[in-house]
C-alpha cells in the first residue's frame, strides 16, 4: 500500500526573489570589503600622483620664483674656497657686480656669445659627432640648455685680513668656478683623463708629476733622499755663489692656465707623450680603463672587454680635442666663451694641465743647451741627480742641493715660460740653525695637505686646510653651517666617512695624535656637537694614534672652546 504524498507546491516568485537578494547581499558584502581595499589603494596612489608627481614642475617653478624674489631682497651667501663651513654674506648687487667685473669686463679672456643657447648646443652636438668615437655618441636630446656648464664665484679665504672683508693683495679676491655637472659626456671625460694619466706614467719623458694624493708624502720623501749632496756646494749656491742651506726649497703655483694658454700646445705635448709611450711599448696601440670608482688603467688590452673601456691612442687625442672646444658656459642668463686657455671645470682640466706642464718639464730636462745658457747644469744626469721637484696639477715644490731658492725660482720661470706665470709662495716659518762653521736656515712650507720642513733633511707631517681657523680659538658662530649639519639622523654616517678618510690620510703620512686632534676640531667647526664628534671618533679605535688622541681630548678637554653645547 503506497503512502500518499503531498504534492510540492510551487515556490512563489516573491520568495525566490527574496532568497536571491539575500544571497547576493552576502556576496556583495564580501566583494565590497575587497573593493574597498582596492579603492583605498587607488585613492592613495592618485593622491600621491596629485601631490608629488603631477604638479612637481609647477611646484618647482613656484619655488624658483620665490627663491628669485628672496635673493633679490636677501644677501647672497658666498662660500669660501678653503673652508666649506665658512661663508660670506653680500648683497645681490655686489655679487652681480663681481660677476660682471670678472666675466663681462675682461674682454681679453672672455667674450659674450650672442647666438643663443640652442645654437651653442647644436654646435657642440655636431662637433661631438665629428670628433667623438661612434661608440660614445649621445642623442641630440642630451644637449639641452641646462646641460651647459655654469659659472659662480667663491671668496678666496687667504686674501682677507682677520679684521674684515679687506683684500690684502693686488688681485681679484674671488675665485671663478665653472661647474659642469649635467654635461652629457662627463663619464667619457673621466675615462679619457685616466687614460691620459696612464700614458704619461708609461712615457719615457721625465716629469715632476705626483700622480696620487695618497702617495704624495712618500714620493716627496723618496725624491729628497735620492738627491746627491756635493760637499763643495753644501753652503754655497753653484749658480750665483750666495749662502744657502744644505737643501733649498721653492714653492709656487702655476697660473694663467685657464686664460692665456693656446689649445694646440696641449695637443702638441700629448702627441709627444704618445710617441714616447709607443716607443716604450711598441706592441700596444691603446689604453684600457677598468670600470669602478677609481678607474684603474693599463697600457694594452683588447678592444672588446666587459670590465672596462679600450681607448686607442688616436681616440684619446680626439676626445681631448673635443674637450678643448667645450669652452662656453653660462653666467646667469648670458653665455660666455673663453678666448684662450684650458676650459675651466670638467674632468679634463686636470689631464690637460698635466700634459702641458709635464711636456714643459721634459723639454727643460732634455735641453742642456738652454740650461747652460742660463747658468744651470748642462748634463741631464747631473741635473737630475741634484735637483728634483714634486708637482700635483699646478702646485709645485722644487728641491735642490746645489742651487739657492732664488735660483730655483728663476729656473721655474724659465721652465714654465710665458704666458704661464709662477706665483712664489714664501715659507711659513724660517728657523736659524747654528753649526760649527756655517749658518743655514730651516724652512717650513705648506704644500697640499702636508707640512714640509726642509733643512738638513725633509720631514713631512699632516696639515689641515682649516688650520688657521682651528688655531685661532674663535667661536664657530661666525661660520654659516651647511644644511646637512642640522639633520642628526642623516649626518652620523657622513661624519664617520669624513673622519675615516682623514684618519687613513694621517696614517699614510705620519701617525700623529695631534694631527687627529685638529681633525676633531675641524669636525666641530662644521657644526657638530662635542659628544657627537667623540662618539663617532670612538668607532675608529683600530688606529693607535686615534686612541691616543681621544686620551688627550678626555684628559685635557682641548675641545671645550669649540663646543656648541
Amino acid at each position: 500500500m503506497s503512502v500518499p504524498t503531498r504534492p510540492i507546491a510551487p515556490v512563489p516568485l516573491r520568495s525566490r526573489l527574496l532568497s536571491f537578494c539575500c544571497c547576493r547581499s552576502r556576496v556583495q558584502k564580501h566583494n565590497q570589503s575587497a573593493g574597498d581595499a582596492l579603492m583605498g589603494l587607488m585613492v592613495v596612489v592618485l593622491a600621491w600622483l596629485r601631490a608629488v608627481a603631477m604638479p612637481a614642475r609647477r611646484r618647482v617653478a613656484v619655488y624658483v620664483k620665490q627663491l628669485r624674489r628672496s635673493l633679490q631682497k636677501q644677501p647672497v651667501i658666498v662660500q669660501q674656497d678653503k673652508c666649506p663651513a665658512a661663508a660670506v654674506g653680500m648683497s645681490r648687487a655686489v655679487y652681480d657686480g663681481l660677476l660682471y667685473q670678472n666675466f663681462f669686463c675682461d674682454s681679453a679672456h672672455y667674450e659674450l656669445v650672442e647666438t643663443g643657447l640652442e645654437h651653442v648646443c647644436h654646435d657642440q652636438y655636431l662637433s661631438h659627432k665629428a670628433l667623438i668615437p661612434s661608440w660614445a655618441h649621445r642623442r641630440r636630446t642630451s644637449w639641452h640648455p641646462e646641460a651647459l656648464p655654469y659659472a659662480y664665484l667663491n671668496v678666496k679665504r687667504k686674501c682677507f685680513s682677520p679684521a674684515g672683508l679687506v683684500c690684502t693683495k693686488l688681485h681679484a679676491h674671488v675665485r671663478e668656478i665653472v661647474a659642469s655637472c649635467n654635461f652629457p659626456l662627463n663619464r667619457l671625460f673621466k675615462l679619457c683623463s685616466r687614460a691620459v694619466q696612464c700614458i704619461l706614467k708609461n712615457s719615457t719623458l721625465p716629469s715632476w708629476e705626483v700622480w696620487d694624493m695618497k702617495t704624495s708624502s712618500t714620493d716627496l720623501a723618496q725624491r729628497a733622499r735620492s738627491l746627491d749632496r756635493p760637499r763643495e756646494f753644501r753652503s754655497v749656491c753653484k749658480r750665483c755663489g750666495c749662502r744657502k742651506a744644505p737643501m733649498s726649497c721653492f714653492q709656487g703655483d702655476v697660473n694663467q692656465l685657464f686664460k692665456d694658454v693656446e689649445a694646440h700646445h696641449v695637443l702638441r705635448h700629448l702627441r709627444q707623450h704618445v710617441d714616447a709611450c709607443q716607443k716604450a711599448h711598441p706592441d700596444c696601440e691603446g689604453v684600457t680603463v677598468l670600470n669602478g670608482k677609481k678607474y684603474r688603467a693599463f697600457i694594452g688590452g683588447q678592444e672588446r672587454t666587459a670590465r672596462g673601456r679600450y681607448f686607442r691612442f688616436w681616440e684619446v687625442w680626439c676626445v681631448l680635442k673635443y674637450y678643448l672646444r667645450c669652452n662656453v658656459f653660462r653666467v646667469g642668463v648670458h653665455l660666455v666663451r673663453q678666448r684662450l686657455g684650458v676650459p675651466m671645470g670638467g674632468s679634463g682640466s686636470k689631464a690637460c694641465t698635466s700634459i702641458l706642464l709635464g711636456g714643459l718639464e721634459a723639454a727643460w730636462v732634455r735641453d742642456g743647451a738652454q740650461r747652460a745658457e742660463h747658468g744651470f747644469e748642462d748634463s741631464p744626469q747631473a741635473f737630475q741627480a741634484t735637483t728634483n721637484g714634486a708637482r700635483y696639477v699646478d702646485d709645485l715644490l722644487v728641491l735642490s742641493t746645489v742651487y739657492c731658492p732664488r735660483c730655483c725660482e728663476a729656473m721655474c720661470m724659465l721652465i714654465y715660460d710665458k704666458p704661464l706665470v709662477i706665483e712664489a709662495q714664501p715659507p711659513v716659518h724660517v728657523f736659524q740653525a747654528q753649526l760649527p762653521q756655517e749658518v743655514w736656515q730651516t724652512c717650513v712650507h705648506h704644500w697640499l695637505d702636508l707640512t714640509v720642513t726642509v733643512g738638513e733633511t725633509v720631514r713631512v707631517s699632516y696639515r689641515s686646510k682649516n688650520e688657521q681657523c682651528l688655531h685661532s680659538g674663535g667661536q664657530i658662530n661666525h661660520h654659516v653651517l651647511p644644511r646637512f649639519c642640522q639633520q642628526d639622523g642623516a649626518t652620523r654616517e657622513r661624519l664617520k666617512w669624513w673622519m675615516s678618510s682623514r684618519a687613513h690620510r694621517i696614517g699614510q703620512i705620519v701617525p700623529d695624535p695631534d694631527s687627529f686632534v685638529l681633525v676633531l676640531r675641524e669636525a666641530m667647526l662644521f657644526g657638530y656637537s662635542r659628544q657627537h664628534v667623540l662618539r663617532v671618533a670612538s668607532t675608529l679605535r683600530k688606529f693607535e694614534f686615534v686612541r691616543e688622541a681621544l686620551r688627550i681630548v678626555t684628559s685635557t678637554d682641548c675641545l671645550k672652546l669649540h663646543s656648541r653645547d
